[in-house]
């Protein structure tokens, strides 16, 4: 870069603060009524997409998460903002909002893609059979807002399908090739694992408590039931995005996934907690006189023994990890200085392995920029050293 310096971090910090801006900003709404109940609503949301699964490739990885990180914002904001909307109350900007976060959902990574596929293609098929049909042009006209991201999402859906589904890759699973490229068996294999997913990391418990304070703090943040059909959507979405993704590593990879596929798999699993919890919303108990106090608290409480159960473990982690900056920041200058020295070949320094920074699946050697005939360069090797101009790199792991 021109400024001859790393920029990961700032190009991380941009990333995630345009996802927890995104979540709060979701939750914003005129007026003062239930404001509290929104926004712990909203931090709740952030809390749950960090806690309780891998961090690593999803958000530490700069190119996944460049790639996965808006695609869960835009997931993370239209779930929030259309849950937290009463029915018949949905203006204008929240159609903006949400068209926004759908289109860049849906062209950030393939994930995004399957959760707009999924909800869009039930607010069209409940549209088309609603009984209450307006006239063709102001129909289409009020619907804009999710066709056009339903269009983006098929025309990126072709593109893949021509070009990049089929085709051999580097990532496939020499293990096992029952499922590489094959249609049925790969869906057989996501329908058989998605269950298991449900119950992995935090638990039902965990779920059960997540699922009954986001009921409580939902009816204390709108004033009313939600829109039957975008509650139903965006669990169509979300379920979509958790078994189409492992459909789709295992047609392409022969295998349920990478580190960043699970980490999205998990997010979603844990936004539809959230659409579930406003599902039950109505069957949460109106606080009583004499009673109000600690009627309040229940939602509150439920949702904070969840985040203690899911934080707790995760706490000692991150100390760990954060002991280990000096040491990663002078393996990242050491790696740096050598690739800005002159000179045709360059030393990279593996960073140490943390808890949640799990650090990086490179192997060391020696690679060059111009192998012999019948030897495959990792890809993120090639990339090094043509960032930096080298024809040789080492890497080394300490």
């Amino acid at each position: 870069n021109g400024a001859g310096v790393p920029l990961i971090a700032p190009a991380l910090g941009i990333l995630w603060i345009g996802l927890i801006a995104g979540v709060l900003a979701a939750c914003r709404r005129s007026g003062r009524a239930g404001r509290l109940a929104r926004f712990a609503v909203g931090f709740a949301v952030l809390a749950l997409l960090l806690l309780g699964h891998p961090l690593n490739e999803a958000f530490y990885w700069p190119v996944s998460a460049a790639a996965y990180v808006p695609a869960l914002a835009g997931v993370a904001v239209v779930t929030v903002r259309l849950v937290l909307t009463d029915t018949g109350t949905m203006a204008g900007r929240d159609r903006v909002i949400c068209a926004v976060a759908l289109c860049v959902a849906a062209t950030s990574v393939e994930s995004g893609m399957f959760f707009v596929l999924g909800f869009t293609g039930v607010m069209l098929a409940s549209d088309l059979v609603s009984p209450r049909r307006a006239p063709f042009l102001p129909a289409c006209l009020r619907a804009s807002w999710y066709l056009l991201p339903l269009l983006v999402s098929l025309g990126i859906l072709l593109c893949d399908l021509a070009f990049r589904v089929g085709n051999a890759t580097s990532g496939v699973s020499a293990q096992d090739t029952s499922h590489f490229h094959r249609l049925v068996p790969s869906t057989l294999a996501a329908l058989k694992v998605m269950p298991h997913r449900f119950g992995q990391d935090d638990g039902l418990v965990v779920k059960f408590l997540l699922i009954a304070g986001f009921a409580g703090l939902t009816r204390a943040a709108t004033a009313g039931k939600a829109e039957g059909r975008h509650l139903v959507a965006l669990a169509a979405g979300l379920l979509a995005t958790v078994w189409l993704t492992i459909q789709a590593a295992y047609f392409q990879y022969g295998m349920p996934g990478f580190e960043r596929h699970d980490t999205f798999e998990f997010c979603a699993i844990a936004l539809l907690t959230l659409v579930v919890g406003r599902a039950l919303s109505p069957l949460w108990p109106e606080p009583r006189a004499g009673r109000a106090g600690w009627r309040r608290m229940l939602a509150p409480a439920a949702l904070l023994a969840a985040l203690l159960v899911l934080a707790v473990p995760r706490l000692p982690q991150i100390v760990d990890d954060y002991r280990l900056l000096p040491e990663i920041r002078a393996v990242r200058a050491t790696t740096w200085l050598s690739g800005r020295a002159p000179g045709a070949s360059m030393t990279f320094v593996l960073p140490p392995h943390g808890k949640v920074l799990t650090g990086s699946p490179w192997q060391d050697g020696t690679y060059l920029l111009h192998p012999p005939p019948g030897v495959v360069n990792p890809f993120y090797t090639n990339w090094a050293m043509i960032y930096f101009g080298k024809e040789r790199m080492t890497v080394v792991d300490p």
